[in-house]
């Protein structure tokens, strides 16, 4: 009975959390501590949401958090509808660059890359990858040249499209990103599953 009591009691504390601290940012040395390659991971950006509108792909965590009663960035390599309207960007925290390529629908990445797509779809989006330094579809390698103005940028986001993305200046490097659309409402939401491959 007071074993119950107790887990009962620990439960109720641990749901209560702080009173300033609503949304904290996972531990980034557990972050770091598990492999990037270990399959698809699914997130969903939501437009004028102050903490669900960006994401870090560092801490696999939304960008923003409530910390001493204010919203603060915990971290955002790409955002959705801040800065272009309905478009997934890149590069937007300080000191970072970065390139976001629209590869297309998951089938024309899947016939520029010669793998036979299936009737469920996404091989085009399993297939895209990153190896000794290149992408092996040559419209994915444009996130390698040179950003022109140095700074942020964006595209749109369509469903069923994929793209690949590198983020330029963080403190582990370059990252680089493949992510597919698998929802998407206009200027509202939308949500990908991403793969980390760099």
């Amino acid at each position: 009975m007071k074993r119950t009591l107790l887990v009962a009691i620990a439960s109720c504390a641990s749901m209560l959390g702080c009173e300033n601290d609503v949304f904290m940012p996972i531990d980034p040395t557990v972050a770091r501590a598990t492999s990037f390659d270990t399959g698809p991971m699914r997130v969903t950006l939501v437009a004028a949401d102050p903490l669900r509108s960006s994401f870090d792909f560092i801490r696999r965590d939304f960008g923003g958090i409530i910390q001493s009663g204010a919203v603060k960035n915990g971290g955002s390599h790409i955002v959705f509808h801040t800065y272009v309207a309905d478009s997934l960007t890149v590069g937007v925290q300080g000191g970072e660059t970065g390139r976001i390529v629209d590869l297309g629908s998951d089938d024309d990445v899947a016939g520029r890359i010669g793998v036979t797509q299936t009737a469920g779809r996404g091989q085009g989006f399993a297939g895209l990858a990153l190896a000794d330094g290149a992408m092996n579809d040559p419209e994915a390698a444009r996130i390698f040249e040179s950003n022109n103005d140095d700074s942020y940028e964006s595209a749109k986001a369509a469903l069923g499209h994929v793209y690949a993305l590198r983020v330029i200046g963080t403190d582990q490097g370059d990252i680089v990103v493949k992510l597919l659309v698998v929802e998407h409402q206009s200027e509202t939401n939308v949500t990908f599953q991403w793969i980390r491959l760099r």
